[in-house]
């Protein structure tokens, strides 16, 4: 008589997937069974059941979502024994919502990958801090606590801060938001890679920008108290409007929506007024004058024949296909930053259009993009958008929530069509960080437009990029090769 086999142990490989997978297999399995109690079970249950199939599992998939398929039988299972099916969540449904986790499981762990990585290059202390705050348990107070500051003069990611006159501002990151809310009720928007300088004296306030884009609701001001803001080569006189303010070393640009500024040249002195839908630049090549304020177009194209255009920060243009047929297309890429380092992120980003911006939203906007990738997975789209009335509360980053991506193979070209209603909001102004995600407005402005793969470089590819009223591309599709 022959001795059994004794089934062989399971790889270290193995065990460390099921060990990393316990917090997201235990938020899962709540989501169907509803009682922590339960879900400790079903667990435990689940664990026996992928130590006994871990011969069976192919190691070059993804773990996690073949190990959340057993989770979700498990946890039927168990409440099919206990006869607790909820009324409100039948079994059908607890299956859709269950397939619906494991299709964005495989998503949902790139995220925390780059999320981890975006940590690791933060300096110790930085990562400290964000770990006291947003670890079980954590809180301000407790953050204060360890920092040695009080409560009401420590700020979390996301909260308020008091300004002090005298401060130095500086938004750091292309996507960042700031905005500032003065004692009178003045509102100041501050978009990505802005610095400025706040100052108080008596009862008029002043602003220093050095560089950036803002846009402010400044409440009435005092004929001979008015907010003043200063550029590198501008001073704009301001006793109450609505407006927005571009500027760099060498052209400061200014439009007004509601309201009157007076508008000065530092190296001359020469002065306009610029009213209610008007812009004026200053700079040494340019009169100074105000002029009507161009108006946001609804529809926006790029093939990239001819190169990659102007003003475009990130990303490689290059030529694919046989020579003979061979088009201009534009590669996500690591580029050096504006102040020298060398990015992390393998990204496209169209040029910033803080002033006049890149297209006007309407209910059937839709984005479209011919691509490809040679390692095909996640990637992330995002775009900033203002409103069109250049209200100070309402500015912020949308999020393309879809997974498109996966249907993608090696190597092939393919068109996506997005409506905007698509985007969910991922950072808005400070104050409002804690409202439920949502989508854009028919209306408001998108002044930025990027996509990036993090710090992994998918061979991400776009031949086309355009913006349009239609669900369908009106442009023909690329050939598959």
């Amino acid at each position: 008589m022959s001795e059994s086999t004794a089934p062989t142990p399971p790889s270290t490989d193995f065990l460390s997937r099921v060990t990393r997978a316990q917090r997201s297999l235990y938020a899962f399995i709540l989501t169907l069974v509803r009682q922590p109690a339960d879900a400790e079970d079903v667990l435990q249950e689940t664990n026996v059941v992928l130590w006994q199939k871990a011969a069976e599992f192919d190691a070059m998939r993804d773990f996690l979502p073949w190990a959340l398929r057993i989770a979700q039988l498990q946890a039927m299972a168990h409440l099919k024994r206990q006869k607790r099916v909820p009324i409100t969540f039948d079994e059908p449904l607890l299956g859709v919502l269950a397939d619906e986790a494991i299709a964005e499981a495989g998503d949902l762990d790139v995220r925390r990958q780059d999320l981890a990585g975006c940590l690791q290059r933060l300096p110790e202390r930085q990562r400290e801090l964000i770990a006291t705050r947003y670890e079980p348990g954590g809180s301000v107070n407790e953050l204060a606590h360890r920092s040695g500051k009080t409560p009401g003069r420590t700020q979390a990611i996301g909260q308020e801060a008091e300004l002090r006159a005298g401060a130095s501002i500086h938004v750091v990151g292309l996507a960042s938001l700031a905005v500032l809310r003065l004692d009178d009720g003045t509102e100041i928007s501050l978009a990505g890679e802005t610095r400025i300088d706040f100052h108080r004296q008596g009862d008029q306030t002043s602003l220093t920008l050095h560089e950036g884009h803002l846009s402010a609701n400044v409440t009435h001001q005092a004929t001979e108290r008015p907010l003043l803001i200063h550029t590198p080569g501008a001073e704009m006189q301001i006793l109450g409007t609505r407006f927005a303010v571009s500027a760099d070393d060498e052209t400061s640009e200014l439009g007004v929506r509601h309201g009157r500024v007076l508008l000065k040249r530092l190296t001359d002195g020469e002065t306009v007024d610029v009213f209610t839908g008007q812009y004026a630049v200053v700079s040494q090549r340019a009169a100074l004058e105000a002029r009507p304020w161009p108006k946001t177009p609804e529809t926006w194209s790029e093939d990239f024949g001819n190169g990659l255009p102007d003003g475009w920060r990130y990303g490689q243009w290059l030529r694919d296909g046989p020579a003979e047929d061979s088009r201009g297309v534009v590669l996500a890429a690591r580029r050096f930053a504006l102040d020298g380092s060398e990015s992390e992120l393998h990204r496209i980003t169209l040029p910033k259009r803080w002033m006049e911006g890149l297209w006007r939203l309407e209910e059937d906007t839709h984005l479209h993009f011919t691509y490809k990738m040679s390692r095909p997975g996640w990637f992330h789209i995002m775009m900033g958008v203002r409103s069109d009335d250049l209200n100070a509360s309402h500015v912020g980053n949308y999020e393309l929530q879809s997974s498109f991506w996966k249907k993608g193979k090696p190597d092939q070209w393919q068109t996506v069509s997005v409506p905007f209603s698509a985007f969910r909001e991922n950072i808005r102004s400070v104050p409002y960080a804690d409202l439920p995600p949502t989508s854009p407005r028919a209306g408001d402005v998108v002044y930025l437009l990027w996509f990036n793969t993090g710090d992994v470089d998918r061979g991400l590819m776009f031949d086309r990029i355009w913006v349009d009223r239609s669900s369908q591309p009106s442009e023909e599709k690329r050939e598959q090769r």
